[in-house]
């Protein structure tokens, strides 16, 4: 499989599950609730694998920024393991 049927996955996945995902192939992110600090942007880099940054935000008062990559989706089995934690973060985030 090449990186875009593996961006078509990942999408699919989060658009049945009623996450907002926007952008682009290359670029994307996919919004749980960044208030409560759980959204992801899935980015092609120059290597030719997914890389995945968290959304950050380190104080209340600011509007928060991706941090640094947390995963590096490189063959299937990267993939379908991302999407579980995706589908997972969806249902056990801090629900104030």
């Amino acid at each position: 499989m090449d990186v875009k049927q593996y961006v078509d996955i990942i999408k699919t996945i989060a658009e049945e599950n009623d996450l907002e995902v926007d952008g682009s192939d290359n670029e994307f992110s996919i919004d749980v609730n960044k208030f409560h600090h759980v959204a992801y942007l899935v980015k092609k880099n120059s290597s030719g694998y997914l890389q995945i940054h968290q959304w950050e935000n380190a104080n209340e008062s600011e509007n928060g920024e991706w941090g640094r990559a947390v995963y590096s989706l490189r063959c299937l089995s990267d993939i379908i393991q991302f999407c579980t934690i995706l589908l997972c973060s969806t249902n056990i985030y801090a629900r104030r």
